[in-house]
């Protein structure tokens, strides 16, 4: 991990989630994961469809949180460890059959194929960042570099090749795709909390089961409070902080964390906060987070409205 000098005043800094990217025109939402998925490796976005949608729902909604929320009647019925099931997937309009599944061949262990399974999960995720476009330049917005550091919640570089920001001025919270690190990557449930209230309903037999899958599914665990207590070193730097930029951050249950740890180390009176919203519904569930996590000083603003103005006269002239 890089962080900034503790001997620079640092007075503004920048929380940068995944709608900075995706405002810089980087196709990099969840869905857009699935859809390149479906490209390159259908087998494997076959297997997660029968793992987890069959009971779930759409899992590529907000897919981070919703693997840590597979069903026990997938476990114990069998949609975890048996053998490929058929399904119809369209790609572009055009529909493809499934017919094998090199996952369970010769396993019969459900720990054992889910292990494999989130294991090609993360070395999928990263190759798909890896080949992510770079941002779009009229879509650059202001940024105040003086006195400044930047957390970026991100694995992409985007403040290092659009913005021309030092990696010692940016610590990649989860990691950064293009450097090797091991990116931190999934739900935020721990085995206890899979597990909690398992006990009583079922058979030691199936209780057996559903903990060698409960220990192989906190592979994807992300545990926050050790990444927080990992940058020790990084909050000291913020003592002096001023102005805090929450762009692009969902504010999901896995991120609040760290807003409330950055929240209880900062003084409140000398800080302001700004939060970017993208819709109506997105505004009010923000406003409600911020009520809860009970910061006093606070602005909202679009990301869109932040464009410099040498980027929207580019603009206008491209347009």
């Amino acid at each position: 991990m890089k962080v900034v000098s503790s001997g620079k005043l640092i007075e503004n800094l920048y929380l940068i989630g995944n709608g900075f990217d995706i405002h810089h025109g980087i196709k990099c939402k969840y869905s857009d994961f699935h859809e390149w998925l479906c490209e390159n490796n259908p087998m494997l976005e076959n297997r997660l469809f029968q793992v987890y949608d069959l009971r779930h729902g759409d899992l590529w909604s907000s897919l981070e949180t919703n693997l840590g929320e597979i069903t026990t009647e997938s476990i114990l019925e069998g949609y975890v460890y048996s053998p490929m099931m058929l399904f119809m997937n369209s790609i572009v309009g055009e529909p493809i059959v499934l017919t094998m599944d090199d996952y369970t061949e010769n396993i019969g262990e459900v720990g054992y194929t889910l292990e494999r399974l989130y294991n090609d999960l993360q070395i999928e995720f990263t190759q798909w960042i890896l080949q992510l476009e770079n941002a779009d330049s009229a879509q650059m917005m202001k940024v105040n570099k003086e006195k400044a550091t930047f957390i970026s919640f991100n694995y992409t570089q985007t403040l290092e090749k659009a913005y021309g920001i030092p990696s010692s001025n940016i610590l990649y919270i989860h990691g950064c795709a293009a450097t090797n690190d091991n990116l931190i990557f999934g739900h935020n449930k721990t085995p206890y909390e899979l597990l909690n209230g398992w006990e009583n309903k079922y058979s030691e037999e199936e209780l057996a089961v559903l903990i060698e899958a409960a220990d192989e599914i906190s592979i994807l665990y992300k545990n926050v409070n050790c990444v927080i207590e990992q940058n020790t070193t990084f909050w000291q730097t913020l003592k002096n902080i001023k102005n805090i930029h929450v762009w692009g951050l969902s504010l999901s249950e896995v991120d609040m964390p760290y807003i409330k740890y950055i929240s209880s180390i900062i003084n409140h009176n000398d800080v302001q906060w700004e939060f970017s919203w993208y819709s109506e519904s997105d505004k009010n569930r923000i406003v409600e987070v911020i009520v809860n996590a009970r910061i006093p000083q606070y602005s909202l603003v679009k990301l869109d409205d932040l464009i410099s103005s040498a980027h929207k006269q580019l603009r206008l002239f491209d347009d």
